[in-house]
């Protein structure tokens, strides 16, 4: 009797080791999984909050160079050299904003992009009809279309730029 006494709680006992070190190992295996996860979450993290940083910067940017874009688009020439000064002027502000819209697209949304681009034609054709506004080569009653045109361009570019600045607050939020 005194063996099955000691055969039973030797066995108990061997089952609490052996069942102790099972837990012992599945915890260990679940904290190193944990810690692994913990790890890739961390690192998830500081990527997106670069990200977030740099599209602050190139949405911040972006929104300078429209404005810079827009306001010489609605430049005033007022004498010659004015005239000349606003080709060169235009045109090196539209390529900068191109540019800088398409090298930095990673950080715009799709429907952004779209919205961009429509602003961007809008401000190339304001431009282009100030361009022939400068040249002066046509008629009056030409000439006043024209400017009727640019000035309903440059009206529609204004609140289209004013929306714009709400929609890149709204995405930075």
């Amino acid at each position: 009797m005194k063996d099955i006494v000691t055969l039973v709680i030797t066995s108990l006992i061997s089952s609490g080791v052996v069942g102790f070190i099972f837990k012992q190992f599945l915890l260990s295996s679940f904290e190193i999984k944990l810690a692994n996860h913990k790890q890739e979450l961390n690192k998830e993290l500081q990527r997106h909050s670069l990200y977030e940083q740099t599209k602050h910067e190139v949405y911040r940017e972006y929104f300078k160079l429209l404005m810079i874009a827009q306001s010489t688009v609605k430049y005033n020439i007022n004498d010659e050299i004015g005239r000349r000064g606003f080709t060169l002027n235009m045109l090196e502000h539209m390529g900068e904003l191109n540019n800088y819209i398409y090298s930095n697209s990673l950080y715009f949304s799709d429907d952004l992009f779209k919205w961009i681009e429509e602003l961007q034609e809008l401000i190339k054709k304001a431009a282009i009809s100030k361009e022939r506004i400068v040249d002066g080569k046509y008629e009056k009653e030409q000439l006043e279309k024209i400017i009727m045109e640019n000035e309903k361009d440059i009206t529609t570019i204004e609140a289209s730029v004013m929306e714009m600045r709400q929609i890149l607050k709204n995405e930075l939020i």
